[in-house]
């Protein structure tokens, strides 16, 4: 396993929290069933090999639903949206919130190949300083494209069933918001299927490629992050520059697990490798010195 990788995504959540390493189908909306609008709705160009548009819509599950909670009250700003995205033979149902108290939304579908991750602004049916990002697998090599999402006042019609790759991801109960840390530095994050981010701080979004149950309260799954860039080589005498090529993405092995307090996420920092096959093979029961956790508790 690789151990020196540069985590930055991942890493900094731990640096800023500041825990120490330690040893040892629902969705089944459909816009053209009626005469109702949905809540948003939307495209973007396709990064799923094709050359068309990909299309998306998403409504609230029911208009005065929040996004329901086991553990504690959730604040009635957030509420649950459902909807689908089709994307060239793909359709995935999605799944988010949307916060009426600062009008951002964030939705999510994936399975073990294609993840889809919407964020933006939206302010009257119309979605500003929205961005798709697709995480996308081909053979056992992982890309990530972000692509800019045009919202549509046009009818999006998606008929059909999700399609059977599809995987739930995270468990919609603890969709919403976080927040970890101690006073004075406390951080609020939001979780959707596939994505745990902080409200302000894009960098420390943890992005999930994989995610599997363990179980009602446990989940398991990977983590995918830039591995940085090469140093940039000048050259004096020829005036010339070297280096500075993308270096890939590194994976690290993950669990959340529901308790009575909150949630738990961990880091099993010893499983990280440019490998994604070797990185979801690393047995958990093999704890290093490089495991690290955060505990999340509802604001």
């Amino acid at each position: 396993m690789k151990n020196t990788v540069k985590l930055f995504g991942i890493i900094a959540i731990v640096a800023v929290i500041g825990f120490a390493f330690i040893a040892c189908d629902d969705g089944n909306n459909n816009n053209g069933d009626d005469d109702t609008a949905p809540l948003l709705a939307g495209k973007f160009a396709s990064q799923n090999g094709g050359t068309g548009d990909a299309v998306f819509f998403a409504d609230y599950v029911s208009a005065s639903r929040s996004v329901s909670r086991a553990i504690d009250t959730m604040s009635a700003t957030e509420k649950e949206l459902v909807g689908k995205i089709e994307d060239g033979d793909i359709i995935f149902n999605l799944r988010g919130v949307y916060d009426t108290s600062d009008n951002k939304f964030t939705l999510s579908a994936g399975s073990s190949f294609l993840v889809y991750q919407i964020a933006g602004t939206l302010t009257n049916g119309n979605m500003t300083s929205t961005e798709a990002e697709i995480r996308v697998k081909s053979g056992n090599d992982w890309s990530v494209h972000n692509v800019a999402v045009t919202s549509t006042t046009s009818d999006v019609t998606i008929t059909g069933n999700a399609s059977n790759e599809q995987v739930n991801g995270i468990p919609t109960r603890w969709f919403g918001s976080w927040k970890a840390g101690s006073p004075p530095e406390v951080f609020t994050f939001k979780i959707t299927s596939f994505d745990l981010s902080e409200d302000n701080i894009p960098e420390m979004t943890i992005r999930f490629v994989d995610v599997t149950s363990l179980g009602n309260t446990k989940i398991e799954g990977i983590t995918i992050a830039e591995n940085g860039y090469e140093d940039v080589t000048y050259d004096p005498i020829t005036g010339e520059t070297t280096g500075g090529g993308f270096l890939g993405y590194v994976f690290v092995k993950f669990w959340i697990e529901e308790t009575n307090a909150g949630l738990t996420l961990t880091m099993f920092y010893d499983s990280s490798s440019e490998d994604f096959t070797e990185a979801k093979a690393f047995d958990t029961a093999t704890v290093g010195t490089e495991t690290g956790f955060i505990y999340f508790v509802r604001p």
